[in-house]
């Protein structure tokens, strides 16, 4: 089969343009809640739309430090139970799991988000078990960590000195697929074929 410069040139545009609408951005999130040790809180993940319903989705996995406490709220879209993993889909205005917890030393997950732009993610943590006295931030809702995903980046805010977040290094789709092509090309000329 005989691709042509300009065939293989849309080739690239296509799954140039694929990588720009379906973002990905994975993170490892830790809090120090050592001041928090031994009591009984609560945690709240919120992953909403900035506008209207999307088809992107927060994953929350591996929770680590602490312990749960009953079972969790939810409301929303929303599949799964910690400590194991949580998807949670921006289909909905408010999509929310909602879980009293006995705080430890850390508290530790993975945090993925998946798909189009636009929506925002919120981890809260509260002092009671009804989520109405904030812990560890001087963000009146309770906020310790926001994200917001863009078209090719994410914008993170952290009201809390306690909390710290660190990306997780994904292949470069871009890096990938140049690579791809670059392979393309060379079989190519390999061939005796002229670009």
């Amino acid at each position: 089969m005989k691709l042509s410069h300009f065939q293989l040139i849309i080739v690239a545009v296509v799954l140039f343009h694929s990588t720009v609408v379906h973002a990905s951005f994975s993170y490892t999130v830790t809090v120090n809640t050592d001041s928090l040790a031994g009591t009984v809180g609560s945690l709240d993940f919120q992953f909403n739309p900035s506008s209207g319903p999307l088809t992107s989705m927060a994953k929350i996995a591996n929770l680590r430090g602490g312990a749960l406490i009953g079972e969790p709220d939810l409301f929303g879209a929303v599949d799964g139970l910690l400590p194991s993993n949580i998807t949670i889909t921006a289909s909905s205005p408010y999509n929310d799991y909602f879980q009293q917890f006995k705080y430890g030393s850390s508290i530790i997950f993975d945090l993925s988000l998946d798909g189009s732009p636009g929506g925002s993610f919120f981890f809260s943590m509260f002092s009671d078990a009804v989520g109405t006295i904030p812990a560890l931030t001087s963000d009146p809702n309770g906020f310790s960590l926001i994200v917001d995903s863009n078209k090719n980046e994410t914008t993170i805010s952290k009201p809390s000195e306690q909390t710290s977040i660190t990306a997780v290094p994904i292949p470069s789709i871009l890096w990938l697929m140049g690579m791809g092509l670059l392979g393309l090309i060379g079989i190519h000329r390999r061939d005796g074929r002229k670009c």
